[in-house]
């Protein structure tokens, strides 16, 4: 997520500084969701570029539904 500049880049040790961390979560809200369910439309309002990956997810009343992370992970994954 740093190299995506969501985060602050990790100190020498690996960790993150808190407050730089804080910061970036105000900048960007939606880092507060990284581990909940989003279905399409959702995602969409984050970035109209993130979908649910293929086979991944579940659904539940007609809709597919994926953990940010993973939906930003198969994101990136594909950028590169």
């Amino acid at each position: 997520m740093s190299e995506h500049h969501a985060l602050p880049m990790p100190l020498s040790d690996g960790s993150y500084d808190a407050r730089m961390v804080r910061v970036a979560m105000e900048r960007l809200p939606w880092l507060r969701r990284l581990g909940v369910p989003l279905c399409d439309r959702e995602l969409a309002r984050i970035d109209p570029r993130l979908t649910v990956p293929p086979f991944r997810g579940f659904e539940w009343a007609s809709r597919r539904y994926c953990r940010l992370w993973e939906c930003l992970d198969h994101a990136w994954g594909l950028a590169f």
